[in-house]
C-alpha cells in the first residue's frame, strides 16, 4: 500500500461508479457554493447609510461559537464514555 495516495495499478472502477462519485462531488459542491453565497450575502448586507448590518455578523459569530461548544462537548462526551468503559 503507498503512502502517497490510491495505487496506480489497482482495480479499476466501473464506469457507473465512477459517474456515481461525479453526481455525489457535483451535488456537494452546488450545495457547498449555494450556502456560501447565502453566507456572504448576509457579512455583505448594508444599512441605508451604506454601514455594516452588523445583527448579520453578530449572530453569524454566535452560531459559529454554538457549533464549537458543541462539537467540543461532544468530544467531551466521548472522552468520558470511553474512561467509563475502561474503568469497566
Amino acid at each position: 500500500m503507498s503512502t502517497y495516495g490510491p495505487p496506480l495499478f489497482g482495480p479499476s472502477t466501473s464506469g457507473q461508479e465512477r459517474e456515481r462519485q461525479r453526481q455525489e462531488q457535483e451535488t456537494a459542491r452546488k450545495k457547498y457554493y449555494k450556502e456560501r453565497a447565502k453566507t456572504r450575502a448576509l457579512v455583505m448586507a448594508r444599512n441605508e447609510k451604506g454601514q455594516p448590518r452588523l445583527g448579520n455578523q453578530v449572530d453569524r459569530i454566535l452560531q459559529k461559537l454554538q457549533r464549537e461548544r458543541r462539537a467540543n462537548n461532544a468530544a467531551a462526551d466521548n472522552a468520558a464514555e470511553a474512561a467509563n468503559a475502561n474503568a469497566l
